[in-house]
């Protein structure tokens, strides 16, 4: 302290404060990049007359002490000071919860110790977020004179607003009593009429200060995200800072700073909270909430505080991909605009997706049925498991686990199927889905035996290669246990065609036949599953027609045949 006091005293102050300040400006200009949302620029900057600071009666909480000077305050939460029920402030968009102050006037938010240093600059990287209602180089004077900056809450939650007040020598002295008192309020975020609010008050008359080229009043977060107040002319400029205030301010002036106000929060959410059953292609929806909107955030998940998911969207819709079955997903959105994410909206609500189906019940034909017909194979039932069902895929053929699909999300609970070979297993699943996809449980393999042919017929006749014939001869055959019907095949080819169909006699009479003709049949046996086409074919020949007789009498040409009493005639085979 002493050294600084030296150098400041054996050097123009004025001088070596601007070349200080000009220093620092340029080289936080040229070093700094600031990725903060410029929304101080947005705030609304007013100022009045008549203004009366809040009376600072006890119990107040000390954060600087009387004879101080370049002195910081420990950090203080804002609950500490409400007894534990909460107090939150927004500047420039960002919830803080703490703070701390110096000696030189400055206000810092945020986990950081305030600065000590006294050369005042509001555009500048350091400490920020910065507020100040007068910095400059001061002190809070002598023991005597009382100086301090302290501070209370005041009014009652949700309206309660943090006031500090600096009670300072300026221009600055540590020996002389305190002569300035000014105020900061901070109106805090649920504030029902002026929510994150900061307003500068002036106790006291404040005489021109020159002394150390200037004090800075206003707000700032970046090098380019700051207000600035000239209290010469009582403006504000948010493009041009001034640090060289040197001009009285008169007991009452206010300046007064409004942040933008924060959208409604939506509302109309579909799916609704605890919504079930929904599609895994779900798409968010909303409805806007009131006041201006320029973009929203849609935090979204499976976690219960769930991550944000579009940041800033224009539309009032968010579609998450294709989600996973009967799962709980977590949403929330937050409208946003100049003055940030809206903080009042943090309801998270939920939804579950469809869970896929379980398998299906009841298969008919049971497991291990026999004797299904091939050629009008039993229809295949079963009965809906539960859940939501949309539809089922069915696998059917003959391996251990069945993997030709027939059918395909149909909605009945009934499949037939085609033509089936004889005498082979076959085995069905039946996999029930809806929109969140096919049943994942390992469902039932269900299995059949079709049919098998039944034996080819005995007893033929007549028998194969049987000669002689007649012609009028009528096919016989022993009865076959078990059959429907017979095929007949019949004619003078080697591969007979089929003379009759599914008849259900064990004869067949084909008509009159060709003397000294070979003629082919074959008898297949039917049931269910079909003619056993794989009997035999046999064959027979019908008997010739005979040569003509010989050795005729009387002879030919014979005369003197009696009339009354004629010769017989006689001939020989």
């Amino acid at each position: 302290m002493k050294a600084k006091l030296l150098r400041i005293e054996t050097q123009s102050v004025s001088k070596w404060k601007t070349k200080i300040k000009s220093l620092l400006f340029v080289s936080f200009i040229l070093l700094s990049i600031d990725s903060s949302a410029q929304l101080i620029s947005t705030y609304t900057f007013t100022t009045a007359t008549g203004t009366t600071a809040d009376a600072m009666s006890s119990p107040t909480i000390t954060l600087v002490g009387s004879n101080n000077d370049d002195s910081v305050s420990a950090l203080t939460n804002f609950t500490s000071l409400t007894g534990g029920s909460g107090f939150t402030f927004l500047f420039d968009g960002t919830p803080y919860t703490s703070f701390s102050v110096s000696s030189n006037g400055l206000l810092q938010l945020g986990a950081r110790i305030a600065s000590v240093d006294s050369a005042n600059s509001l555009a500048i990287a350091s400490f920020n977020p910065k507020i100040t209602a007068y910095w400059d180089n001061l002190a809070t004077g002598s023991v005597a004179g009382g100086g301090k900056v302290h501070c209370k809450i005041i009014g009652t939650s949700p309206s309660r607003k943090l006031v500090i007040e600096w009670s300072e020598t300026v221009p600055r002295s540590t020996s002389t009593a305190a002569n300035a008192k000014f105020q900061v309020w901070l109106f805090e975020s649920t504030h029902i009429t002026t929510p994150n609010v900061i307003q500068f008050v002036y106790a006291t008359n404040f005489s021109a200060n020159s002394t150390n080229g200037g004090y800075s009043i206003g707000l700032s977060n970046s090098v380019t995200d700051f207000w600035s107040v000239t209290s010469s002319v009582n403006t504000a400029s948010s493009v041009t800072a001034n640090n060289a205030n040197t001009g009285a301010i008169n007991s009452g002036r206010s300046y007064t700073f409004t942040p933008p106000a924060f959208p409604g929060c939506a509302g109309s959410f579909a799916p609704a909270n605890t919504a079930t059953g929904q599609a895994i292609t779900t798409t968010l929806s909303w409805a806007a909430g009131t006041g201006t909107t320029t973009g929203y955030d849609v935090y979204f998940g499976t976690a219960a505080s769930p991550p944000i998911a579009s940041a800033n969207q224009a539309g009032l819709t968010y579609n998450p991909g294709t989600l996973l079955a009967n799962t709980q997903y977590f949403w929330k959105i937050v409208p946003r605009n100049a003055a940030g994410p809206a903080p009042a909206c943090s309801t998270v609500v939920s939804f579950t997706t469809l869970a896929v189906p379980p398998c299906a019940t009841s298969f008919a034909p049971v497991n291990g049925t026999t004797g299904v017909p091939a050629l009008t194979p039993t229809a295949l039932t079963w009965a809906s498991g539960g859940g939501t069902v949309t539809g089922y895929d069915v696998y059917l053929d003959t391996n251990a686990t069945p993997v030709t699909l027939v059918s395909s999300n149909q909605a009945g609970t009934t499949f037939t199927p085609g033509t089936l070979r004889q005498n082979q297993i076959y085995r069905w699943k039946i996999v029930p889905r809806n929109s969140s996809g096919p049943a994942t449980a390992a469902c039932t393999i269900t299995s059949f035996t079709t049919l098998a042919w039944p034996a080819c017929a005995t007893g033929l006749a007549p028998a194969n290669a049987a000669t002689s014939q007649p012609i009028t001869t009528t096919l016989s055959w022993t009865a076959v246990a078990g059959v429907s019907g017979y095929d007949v095949y019949f004619g003078n080819l080697a591969s007979p065609p089929i003379v009759a169909t599914n008849q259900a006699a064990i004869t067949y009479n084909p008509g009159t036949l060709i003397a000294n003709t070979q003629y082919f049949w074959k008898i297949a046996p039917r049931n269910g599953s079909g003619p056993d086409t794989a009997c035999s074919t046999i064959s027979f020949t019908t008997l010739a027609l005979p040569s003509c007789a010989t050795s005729f009498a009387p002879a030919n040409g014979t005369t003197g045949v009696l009339a009354l009493t004629p010769t017989a005639l006689s001939w020989a085979s």
